[in-house]
């Protein structure tokens, strides 16, 4: 799952998983939505807290999100 991307991504790779634009992928970081970290003006993520965070039984996605997210797999 998700090996076209780095082990540390950017907000821009969170945009093209999730299909959300790059404020609100900071803004769900920075609420604690999505596991993230603000180094300096950027947040970063690690891939395998992204895919255990799409895993889990209680995602804090929408059912359109959690869809998008089906189909990557």
């Amino acid at each position: 799952m998700l090996e076209q991307y780095p082990d540390i991504m950017q907000t821009s790779h969170i945009c093209e998983i999730f299909g959300w634009k790059p404020n609100t992928v900071n803004a769900k970081a920075r609420n604690g939505e999505i596991p993230g970290r603000k180094i300096g003006k950027h947040y970063y993520f690690a891939k395998s807290l992204i895919i255990q965070f799409m895993t889990s039984d209680e995602p804090e996605l929408s059912q359109a999100d959690v869809d998008k997210v089906a189909r990557l797999r």
